[in-house]
């Protein structure tokens, strides 16, 4: 039962967003729904393995203690835009009964075992979304037997196998609206519940944010299961709807030119992860400080007042023979642009130039630049502590500079200072990055029971394209 909870899960995620924005799409395949539905289709068969059927006291037959056991036979899955998923199955099973017969010359008794044949059933439900979590919607199920073959053994067993064929049609439909009752009840009951249950929504940084895939809404066709997704990231305390630069774009529910008989694919939007970084920058979560010690003690240039000095000459007059340090801070206003083969991020950023007090237990302004930072970077899938993340890799990083503000006076050979910027950034903010971005950023519709395996990446205008194929465990 729980892979078809996983099979939902992956699709559903229950928070407070907008119901209008699709940042994402989740679709499973008709070969990826195969196997989610491997453990209810066991369910089923421990439903139909024990079926009680009602004594039959008629003409001096009595059957009691009638129940079903042996089923033999196998599933198919499909997908119809009208019952959603399907399951069907030819199937065979044994019903064993106790009988005791009394026609006023011959009274027997005891127990046998039947063979029901040509039996046939089907189940179909529909998922729909429901104020962003997963709902179940109509379902049907049909259990139907067509013939019941006594074979019980001995004189007496003879007798019975003749009149239990009296009552072959009155057992077959009783086993078939107890199978049916049965089967309904365990999707409405256990699966219905459990699935209004699910909360998918992936806090990440220590509980600061949270990366929310609210259904938006639910199609089937008989190729796809789909569902269109919030798909954004929020301040987990103050959830606020972020803007981003750019609107979601239109997704196709299906790629076929990434990968081959996958199970499922994820399209993933710039609007997704331009959410993620407003809601960080806003925040002031994209800062980082690089201390003078990050430049080796054998460079010929230094990060203190004295070495600065030449791009800024007062500064050693007024702060004498101190450290300084760099503060660096992405702005609010970052586009994502996702081409061929790389995702681009604009990230115009603040830097400030700061004499580091140590006296005073202060720092001080020097001057401000505005920095126009553009990265192009690489993604991946990866798994960590059950949950599969997006994740990304800097290859490329450029910049551009002005000098916004001087606190110290003139600064002078603006050229150099940059180039000497763009060795730091290679050095230092690069290399960090990477290591946070290497590791895995931004959950992926997952649980801990399904694992991404064999993942194709595509870029496409303006989102991602994640293929994969599945591997479930129970």
């Amino acid at each position: 039962m729980k892979a078809i909870l996983t099979f939902v899960a992956l699709a559903l995620i229950a928070s407070s967003g907008s119901a209008a924005t699709t940042g994402a799409i989740l679709s499973v395949s008709q070969k990826g729904l195969s196997g989610w539905l491997n453990d209810f289709e066991s369910t089923i068969k421990n439903i139909l393995n024990d079926l009680k059927i009602p004594d039959v006291d008629k003409d001096g037959l009595k059957l009691f203690d009638m129940h079903t056991f042996d089923f033999d036979g196998d599933f198919s899955e499909s997908l119809s835009s009208d019952k959603g998923i399907e399951l069907s199955s030819s199937f065979k099973i044994r019903l064993h009964m106790h009988y005791d017969y009394h026609n006023g010359i011959i009274h027997t008794g005891g127990e046998c075992d039947f063979q029901l044949k040509g039996a046939e059933l089907s189940v179909s439900a529909v998922l729909e979304g429901d104020n962003g979590k997963l709902k179940l919607g109509n379902t049907d199920a049909d259990v139907s037997a067509k013939e019941l073959e006594p074979s019980c053994d001995g004189v007496s067993g003879a007798i019975i196998n003749v009149i239990v064929k009296l009552f072959n049609s009155e057992i077959s439909d009783e086993l078939g609206k107890l199978g049916k009752t049965a089967i309904l009840q365990a999707l409405n009951s256990y699966v219905g519940p459990a699935l209004s249950k699910i909360d998918l929504d992936f806090p990440i940084t220590d509980d600061f944010a949270l990366v929310r895939f609210d259904v938006n809404k639910v199609t089937f066709t008989s190729q796809l299961f789909s569902a269109s997704l919030l798909g954004d990231c929020v301040n987990k305390k103050n959830p606020q709807d972020p803007p981003g630069t750019l609107p979601p774009p239109n997704m196709p529910n299906w790629d076929a030119t990434v990968g081959k008989d996958l199970d499922v694919q994820i399209a993933l939007s710039a609007w997704s992860l331009e959410s993620a970084l407003y809601t960080y920058v806003r925040a002031g979560r994209l800062s980082k400080v690089i201390p003078h010690n990050v430049i080796p003690s054998s460079s010929p240039v230094q990060l203190n007042t004295t070495d600065m000095s030449v791009f800024a000459p007062a500064l050693k007059l007024k702060y004498p023979n101190m450290w300084m340090q760099l503060n660096l801070t992405v702005n609010q206003s970052s586009v994502v642009i996702i081409a061929n083969k790389y995702v681009n991020a604009s990230l115009p950023s603040i830097l400030k130039l700061q004499i580091v007090d140590d006296k005073n237990s202060s720092i001080i302004d020097g001057f401000d630049l505005l920095l126009n930072l553009d990265i192009s970077f690489s993604v991946s899938v990866v798994s960590k502590n059950k949950t599969e993340y997006l994740a990304a890799n800097i290859n490329k990083a450029t910049f551009t500079a002005s000098l916004i503000k001087s606190y110290v006076g003139p600064v002078v050979l603006l050229p150099s200072f940059i180039n000497l910027l763009e060795v730091l950034v290679q050095s230092t903010i690069i290399p960090d990055a990477n290591k946070v971005l290497n590791g895995g950023f931004l959950p992926l519709p997952s649980s801990s029971q399904v694992e991404l395996e064999e993942s194709f990446i595509g870029y496409r205008d303006s989102y991602l394209v994640i293929g994969s194929n599945i591997k479930i465990t129970p």
